[in-house]
């Protein structure tokens, strides 16, 4: 979003918006928010837009989106002010109301109707925000101010931030009725360097202003070069706004897959021709790596092959120097000091300049996941690195280490918990080192008895620490290794 265009002020206490880099609903990297560490319930602020023409629409509606957390009472106004001097509330939020009618905690939208005002030379749009709970921030983005057209539908997709050659790979396509009227019979397709590489036809009617997730799984050819570009498209006979129907494009740096090497091949001439000879791979142990530093900062989702799980939901706790998603309900999040100038700080990472971190809820213990790929159920070992930064309020850390054969699943299929060497890691000192020895899980008959390992992280929390005065943190910087995954830069902030 663009703040040149927004006003702000102050009505109650000394706060007002402020703009916050790389958060967004929309994947631009920026939104408005206000709260701080400071604020107070019952403080207020205002946020306003410039002038917008209205001149020549024929069904204009305001569309932004707010986001809800379950520990949020605030109270968002929405006014809307004309050219002649009328100023009238258009929109109410009740964050209490909001979870009162099941809403989850995330990106909500919002679709005033401004029909009303059609025939203005222009209107200006204001949102007051009352503060409930001074923990949780108001945060607005992707504000729009539209004709509405009957049938519209638009085009969205995530997926990993890189990907491996001759290894599968996910993308989700977020198709999004923007229209009036439900749709359905529309054909969903992905591409990659621009070539159509599957298309899927939905026949399930969408309602308006609703949204569908369709997932392509995509096989990166093994001969892949360096990147590759994936967009999606959706399509539809009745579709009266053809500018949305094509996604933004993914550029997917592509990695090499860790195997065995040869170190052995020769050639020698035979009277049929030359021939390759080299020692089989097979059974030979091999280190695989992950240190985070090939992944996106600040993702908290679509990281490599790991699947994260947050059990809590809850919004998390941040630190003085404000980083992107902070205060945000997550998991881990790719962390990197240095990008927000916190080097040196107690928050090095054990190598490179990245790490996975898992910070304190806001509401009572974490309940937090990093489940690994499916590993070879072969003898080995996982090792990683760890670190509780800070300790201040008496809540140590702790991380739990299970290994199990649900798949992602595995945090809710009572898994074997395993006992790693290195004590559970103390506030402030250096970064310890945990392996859990792996034994075979093959069955006689090879079948892969277990596929993935995880590790946990939760702090048990007095009653007495609960709220502002609890606040510590873990971290999962990881690298795979052996069939193994040592986690290389395992570390926790705050």
């Amino acid at each position: 979003m663009q703040k040149y265009f927004w006003a702000t002020n102050a009505v109650v206490g000394k706060h007002y918006f402020k703009w916050f880099n790389q958060l967004s609903s929309d994947n631009d990297k920026g939104c408005a928010y206000y709260g701080s560490t400071e604020a107070k319930s019952g403080d207020c602020a205002v946020l306003s837009s410039g002038k917008i023409s209205l001149v020549g629409s024929a069904n204009p509606r305001l569309s932004f989106n707010y986001y809800f957390v379950n520990n949020g009472t605030h109270k968002i106004v929405v006014s809307i002010n004309t050219a002649h001097g009328i100023d009238e509330t258009i929109k109410t939020i009740d964050y209490e109301k909001v979870k009162e009618a099941g809403a989850e905690e995330g990106w909500q939208n919002v679709m005033p109707d401004l029909s009303e005002y059609k025939g203005e030379k222009y209107v200006t749009v204001s949102f007051r925000a009352t503060i409930g709970n001074p923990k949780a921030l108001v945060l607005l983005d992707n504000f729009r101010v539209r004709d509405v057209y009957d049938y519209d539908l638009s085009a969205h997709i995530t997926g990993p931030s890189n990907v491996t050659s001759g290894a599968k790979t996910h993308y989700n396509v977020i198709v999004r009725n923007e229209g009036m009227k439900p749709m359905s019979d529309y054909r969903v397709s992905l591409y990659v360097n621009d070539n159509i590489v599957e298309s899927k036809a939905m026949t399930e009617a969408l309602a308006a202003n609703a949204e569908r997730i369709v997932g392509f799984d995509y096989d990166v050819p093994a001969t892949a070069d360096n990147s590759m570009d994936v967009k999606a498209k959706v399509a539809h006979d009745f579709d009266m706004d053809e500018n949305n129907d094509e996604s933004d494009v993914l550029t997917e740096p592509v990695y090499a897959p860790s195997f065995p090497a040869i170190n052995d091949l020769k050639a020698s001439k035979q009277p049929e021709g030359v021939v390759l000879h080299w020692s089989s791979t097979a059974g030979k142990e091999y280190v695989v790596t992950d240190n985070f530093e090939r992944y996106a900062a600040w993702s908290t989702d679509n990281i490599g092959s790991w699947t994260l799980v947050d059990g809590d939901k809850n919004s998390t706790f941040g630190f003085g120097n404000q980083f992107p998603k902070q205060r945000t309900p997550f998991s881990c999040i790719v962390f990197n000091p240095s990008a927000v100038g916190d080097k040196g700080n107690n928050l090095d990472p054990h190598s490179g300049s990245q790490y996975l971190a898992s910070f304190s809820s806001s509401q009572g213990a974490n309940d937090d996941w990093l489940i690994s790929p499916g590993l070879s159920g072969r003898k080995q070992t996982v090792k990683f690195w760890a670190k509780t930064v800070s300790g201040t309020y008496g809540c140590q850390s702790s991380l739990q280490m299970v290994v199990g054969t649900d798949g992602p699943h595995c945090t809710h299929c009572g898994g074997q918990e395993l006992a790693t060497e290195g004590d559970t890691p103390g506030p402030g000192e250096i970064q310890r080192k945990h392996q859990a020895p792996l034994e075979d899980a093959m069955g006689a008959d090879g079948t892969l008895q277990q596929p993935l390992s995880c590790v946990k992280r939760y702090s048990p929390v007095p009653d007495r620490l609960r709220g502002d005065k609890y606040r510590t943190g873990a971290v999962f910087p990881a690298r795979p290794q052996n069939g193994i995954w040592d986690a290389d830069d395992i570390l926790p902030p705050v």
